[in-house]
């Protein structure tokens, strides 16, 4: 599934955060009292390099059940067996039941 704001998002992460450090463009949020924060690494799904592994043994069935409450955007397909078998592709590799991958951005330390 591709949501459009989730494109649109991944899109801007790609691009470098074009609007990091801009404060104008946030001027509501400094207004109730919330900071900026500097992101030091983005964790982009869907990438074709792959460099970090994360467990997800412990919390795929909360995933599945997370993802059933989209009853709008999942209609009448139940998800847990593509979950589990995609968690498990992706795990099998580095010995883990489960697992979701990722290309991690080091923007800073």
């Amino acid at each position: 599934m591709n949501h459009p704001i989730i494109a649109l998002r991944r899109t801007r992460v790609r691009r470098g955060f074009p609007i990091r450090g801009d404060k104008t463009d946030i001027a509501d949020l400094l207004a109730e009292g919330l900071s900026p924060h500097n992101v030091k690494r983005v964790y982009i799904w869907d990438s074709e390099k792959q460099d970090v592994w994360v467990d997800t043994t412990d919390t795929i069935e909360l995933k599945i059940t997370a993802l059933r409450k989209h009853a709008s955007q999942m209609g009448d397909w139940d998800p847990s067996d593509e979950m589990r078998r995609w968690g498990a592709e992706a795990g099998k590799a580095h010995g883990l039941a489960y697992a979701e991958s990722f290309r991690v951005m080091k923007l800073g330390e």
